[in-house]
């Protein structure tokens, strides 16, 4: 299976988000865009939806990234109980997309998944394919420029699975121009 982390780009040229999806699209057609409702993706899920790509969009948003940032999103990962505009705190929001990332993987396990999100959404995403929880962001941070790529394998490891980082803050077109063998260093 492969996971790709790629960074919603808040002010960015459309041609450019064009060629990146466009780009996307001819290494993953089969490639299904999992981002959420807010009004901040709407433009890039249409292009996305334009050019063949499938969209899923979460149901319910968990939080607004134009809103969640900066100094906000510090006072937030220091209390990971707090409740945010007196919707959800960190820990429901985690709990609640790590049931969706369970239910994908499980439901496509042979399709590759592009979750199209703000760098939050993607840190928790790390921290559940970990399996480390909330206490790794924490600790630390997946460094992502907006509209950059984090692309994950899923490899067998004993007597399960394990996550291997592959390409890490990549735009698209440097992401696929060479397809990397997956192999585990032990």
């Amino acid at each position: 299976m492969t996971l790709i982390l790629m960074r919603w780009a808040s002010d960015f040229d459309m041609s450019k988000k064009r060629e990146n999806f466009r780009v996307l699209y001819a290494a993953h057609p089969d490639a299904l865009i999992v981002s959420g409702c807010s009004r901040c993706y709407n433009a890039d899920l249409d292009l996305v939806a334009s050019l063949g790509l499938e969209v899923l969009r979460l149901e319910e948003e968990l939080y607004d990234p134009q809103v969640v940032f900066g100094v906000r999103k510090a006072h937030w990962l220091l209390d990971e109980h707090a409740l945010l505009d007196g919707r959800h705190s960190l820990v429901c929001v985690y709990h609640q997309f790590s049931l969706l990332l369970q239910t994908l993987r499980e439901a496509y396990p042979n399709r590759p998944l592009v979750l199209y999100f703000d760098q939050l959404m993607l840190e928790l995403a790390l921290a559940f394919l970990t399996g480390q929880g909330l206490s790794l962001l924490k600790v630390f941070s997946l460094y992502l420029e907006e509209h950059s790529l984090a692309i994950m394998g899923r490899a067998a490891f004993g007597s399960g699975f394990q996550w291997v980082l592959l390409k890490s803050n990549v735009k698209p077109g440097e992401a696929f121009h060479i397809k990397p063998q997956l192999t585990l260093v032990t």
